[in-house]
């Protein structure tokens, strides 16, 4: 939640599999949302905010 992508996160946790890793990381519903929206390439391209004349 803090920036770190899940591969850096699990080799500092120091965890054999991305598996491992997973079953601590408890992401709240909101902090999901606004990473899809920051990285999600449909919302980038701002379609469906614009409007046709």
């Amino acid at each position: 939640m803090n920036g770190a992508d899940i591969m850096t996160l699990r080799l500092i946790l120091g965890h054999t599999t991305l598996e491992v890793t997973q079953v601590y990381m408890h992401l709240a519903e909101a902090h999901i949302q606004v990473q899809h929206s920051k990285f999600s390439p449909v919302d980038r391209l701002d379609i469906g905010k614009r409007r046709r004349r």
